[in-house]
Protein backbone atom coordinates (compact mmCIF):
# COMPACT_ATOMS: atom_id res chain seq x y z
CA UNK A 1 0.00 0.00 0.00
CA UNK A 2 0.97 3.61 -0.74
CA UNK A 3 1.24 6.25 1.58
CA UNK A 4 1.33 10.17 0.92
CA UNK A 5 4.49 11.67 2.23
CA UNK A 6 5.46 14.91 2.41
CA UNK A 7 9.15 16.16 1.45
CA UNK A 8 10.95 18.10 4.59
CA UNK A 9 12.51 20.28 2.25
CA UNK A 10 10.62 21.02 -0.48
CA UNK A 11 7.34 20.29 0.91
CA UNK A 12 6.30 17.98 -2.55
CA UNK A 13 3.44 15.50 -1.71
CA UNK A 14 5.32 11.92 -2.48
CA UNK A 15 3.48 8.30 -2.84
CA UNK A 16 6.15 6.56 -1.25
CA UNK A 17 5.69 2.21 -0.07
CA UNK A 18 4.35 1.95 3.71
CA UNK A 19 7.13 -0.54 4.59
CA UNK A 20 9.65 1.62 6.37
CA UNK A 21 12.31 1.71 4.04
CA UNK A 22 13.81 5.56 3.62
CA UNK A 23 12.42 7.85 0.21
CA UNK A 24 14.19 9.84 -1.75
CA UNK A 25 12.23 12.68 -3.39
CA UNK A 26 12.35 13.01 -6.93
CA UNK A 27 11.93 16.90 -6.73
CA UNK A 28 15.16 17.93 -4.47
CA UNK A 29 16.60 14.61 -4.73
CA UNK A 30 16.84 14.36 -0.48
CA UNK A 31 16.60 10.73 1.21
CA UNK A 32 14.42 10.86 4.47
CA UNK A 33 12.42 8.73 6.65
CA UNK A 34 8.40 8.20 6.51
CA UNK A 35 6.17 10.04 8.44
CA UNK A 36 3.12 9.10 7.24
CA UNK A 37 0.31 11.51 7.15
CA UNK A 38 -2.14 8.54 6.10
CA UNK A 39 -3.95 7.73 2.73
CA UNK A 40 -4.78 9.85 0.14
CA UNK A 41 -8.08 10.99 1.86
CA UNK A 42 -6.95 11.93 4.69
CA UNK A 43 -4.16 13.72 3.49
CA UNK A 44 -5.79 16.37 2.40
CA UNK A 45 -6.96 18.71 5.06
CA UNK A 46 -7.50 21.75 6.53
CA UNK A 47 -4.72 23.35 8.84
CA UNK A 48 -6.30 24.65 11.77
CA UNK A 49 -3.24 27.00 12.49
CA UNK A 50 -2.05 29.09 9.32
CA UNK A 51 1.93 28.64 7.96
CA UNK A 52 3.94 31.04 6.28
CA UNK A 53 5.20 30.08 3.25
CA UNK A 54 8.49 31.81 3.88
CA UNK A 55 9.69 29.29 5.86
CA UNK A 56 10.90 26.09 4.85
CA UNK A 57 10.56 22.97 6.93
CA UNK A 58 13.99 21.50 8.48
CA UNK A 59 14.35 17.60 8.26
CA UNK A 60 16.44 16.22 11.52
CA UNK A 61 15.63 12.86 10.37
CA UNK A 62 18.00 11.62 7.63
CA UNK A 63 19.59 8.00 7.03
CA UNK A 64 22.45 9.55 4.91
CA UNK A 65 23.65 12.69 5.47
CA UNK A 66 24.14 14.24 1.94
CA UNK A 67 24.64 17.87 1.13
CA UNK A 68 21.52 19.61 0.90
CA UNK A 69 20.84 19.95 -3.13
CA UNK A 70 19.13 22.74 -5.08
CA UNK A 71 15.82 21.94 -6.31
CA UNK A 72 16.34 25.09 -9.00
CA UNK A 73 16.16 23.71 -12.25
CA UNK A 74 17.94 24.05 -14.84
CA UNK A 75 18.46 27.27 -17.46
CA UNK A 76 17.65 26.35 -20.48
CA UNK A 77 20.66 28.96 -21.94
CA UNK A 78 23.93 27.31 -21.56
CA UNK A 79 25.56 30.41 -19.32
CA UNK A 80 28.68 28.32 -18.77
CA UNK A 81 29.66 26.96 -22.32
CA UNK A 82 29.55 30.90 -23.32
CA UNK A 83 31.88 31.93 -19.77
CA UNK A 84 34.49 28.96 -20.84
CA UNK A 85 34.72 30.24 -24.39
CA UNK A 86 34.76 34.25 -23.27
CA UNK A 87 37.80 32.93 -20.80
CA UNK A 88 39.12 31.32 -23.49
CA UNK A 89 39.25 33.80 -25.91
CA UNK A 90 40.74 36.78 -23.08
CA UNK A 91 43.19 34.12 -22.28
CA UNK A 92 44.52 34.17 -26.12
CA UNK A 93 44.37 38.05 -26.45
CA UNK A 94 46.41 38.00 -23.10
CA UNK A 95 49.39 35.56 -24.31
CA UNK A 96 49.26 37.80 -27.55
CA UNK A 97 49.57 41.19 -26.22
CA UNK A 98 52.21 40.05 -23.85
CA UNK A 99 54.38 38.09 -27.17
CA UNK A 100 53.80 41.34 -28.91
CA UNK A 101 54.91 43.36 -26.06
CA UNK A 102 58.40 41.18 -25.68
CA UNK A 103 58.95 41.07 -29.20
CA UNK A 104 58.87 44.96 -29.09
CA UNK A 105 60.63 45.75 -26.55
CA UNK A 106 63.28 43.24 -27.79
CA UNK A 107 64.08 44.48 -31.24
CA UNK A 108 63.25 48.38 -30.77
CA UNK A 109 64.69 49.16 -33.87
CA UNK A 110 61.59 48.12 -35.30
CA UNK A 111 59.30 50.21 -32.77
CA UNK A 112 56.58 52.59 -34.02
CA UNK A 113 58.18 55.58 -31.72
CA UNK A 114 61.59 55.20 -33.09
CA UNK A 115 60.80 57.56 -36.21
CA UNK A 116 61.91 60.87 -34.03
CA UNK A 117 64.95 59.21 -32.70
CA UNK A 118 65.98 57.65 -36.07
CA UNK A 119 65.64 61.49 -37.22
CA UNK A 120 67.42 63.30 -35.15
CA UNK A 121 70.45 60.78 -35.57
CA UNK A 122 70.43 60.87 -39.13
CA UNK A 123 70.46 64.70 -38.49
CA UNK A 124 73.44 64.49 -35.74
CA UNK A 125 75.02 62.10 -38.52
CA UNK A 126 74.20 64.50 -41.52
CA UNK A 127 75.82 67.39 -39.56
CA UNK A 128 79.15 65.61 -37.97
CA UNK A 129 79.34 64.79 -41.71
CA UNK A 130 79.10 68.29 -42.38
CA UNK A 131 81.53 69.13 -39.68
CA UNK A 132 84.53 66.99 -41.10
CA UNK A 133 84.08 68.18 -44.61
CA UNK A 134 84.08 71.76 -42.68
CA UNK A 135 87.13 70.74 -40.83
CA UNK A 136 88.86 69.61 -44.13
CA UNK A 137 87.97 72.52 -46.13
CA UNK A 138 89.21 74.87 -43.50
CA UNK A 139 92.95 71.98 -43.35
CA UNK A 140 93.50 72.25 -47.34
CA UNK A 141 92.42 76.55 -47.18
CA UNK A 142 95.09 76.73 -44.09
CA UNK A 143 98.06 74.09 -46.33
CA UNK A 144 97.30 76.95 -49.08
CA UNK A 145 97.89 80.25 -47.54
CA UNK A 146 101.11 78.54 -45.47
CA UNK A 147 102.04 77.17 -49.48
CA UNK A 148 101.42 80.79 -50.85
CA UNK A 149 102.91 82.23 -47.65
CA UNK A 150 105.77 80.32 -47.68
CA UNK A 151 106.21 81.62 -51.78
CA UNK A 152 105.57 85.32 -51.21
CA UNK A 153 108.39 84.80 -48.09
CA UNK A 154 110.84 83.12 -50.98
CA UNK A 155 109.85 85.91 -53.62
CA UNK A 156 110.24 88.36 -50.78
CA UNK A 157 113.68 87.19 -49.88
CA UNK A 158 114.74 86.72 -53.39
CA UNK A 159 114.04 90.82 -53.90
CA UNK A 160 115.61 91.46 -50.86
CA UNK A 161 118.37 89.43 -52.21
CA UNK A 162 118.28 91.11 -55.50
CA UNK A 163 118.01 94.90 -53.65
CA UNK A 164 121.00 94.04 -51.94
CA UNK A 165 122.75 92.81 -55.03
CA UNK A 166 121.92 96.24 -56.71
CA UNK A 167 123.09 98.67 -53.44
CA UNK A 168 126.24 97.02 -53.09
CA UNK A 169 126.63 97.59 -57.51
CA UNK A 170 125.67 100.96 -56.91
CA UNK A 171 128.17 101.07 -53.96
CA UNK A 172 130.76 100.20 -56.55
CA UNK A 173 130.52 102.74 -59.44
CA UNK A 174 132.19 105.95 -59.51
CA UNK A 175 129.59 108.52 -59.10
CA UNK A 176 129.85 109.93 -62.36
CA UNK A 177 129.05 107.18 -64.12
CA UNK A 178 125.33 106.79 -65.75
CA UNK A 179 123.85 103.22 -64.81
CA UNK A 180 123.22 101.18 -67.78
CA UNK A 181 120.29 101.80 -69.65
CA UNK A 182 119.33 105.33 -67.68
CA UNK A 183 119.41 107.69 -71.08
CA UNK A 184 117.71 105.48 -73.32
CA UNK A 185 114.07 105.69 -73.57
CA UNK A 186 111.81 102.70 -74.75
Amino acid sequence: MTVAVNCPKCDELIDAPNDGEPVRCPRCEILFSLKTKGTYSEGIQTLSTPTTASAPRQSTATLEDEPPRHGTPRSPFPWSAILVVLVGILFFLLIFSVGFNIWFIVQPERGFFNGAARRAEQQANQQRMIAEQAAQQARALQVEAERRQAMQLAELQELQRQLEAVRAELKQRPKGVEPPGKGVVK
